[in-house]
C-alpha cells in the first residue's frame, strides 16, 4: 500500500496518519460489534458514526461509549 501511497506523492508522515486512523477505526469498530449491551441498531449507529468521522468517530466511541454503558 505504500509503494501505491509513494507513487502518489503522499508523504510518509500522512501515510502513517492515514494507516493509524484506519487502525482506530477497526479497533473502534471491533469493541462495537462484541458489546452485548447494544441491540443491532445502535451498533450500526456507532459503526456509521465510526466509519463517517474517520478519527473522531473511534474517539468519541472510546469517551462515551463504553463509560455511557458501564453507567447504565
Amino acid at each position: 500500500m505504500s509503494h501505491l501511497l509513494d507513487h502518489l506523492g503522499v508523504p510518509a508522515l500522512w501515510q502513517g496518519a492515514l494507516l493509524l486512523t484506519a487502525l482506530c477505526f477497526l479497533f473502534a469498530l471491533a469493541d462495537i460489534l462484541v458489546q452485548p449491551e447494544l441491540d443491532g441498531g445502535r451498533k450500526l449507529l456507532w459503526g456509521l458514526l465510526a466509519l463517517a468521522l474517520p478519527f473522531v468517530g473511534p474517539v468519541l466511541w472510546y469517551r462515551l461509549g463504553p463509560r455511557t454503558l458501564r453507567e447504565a
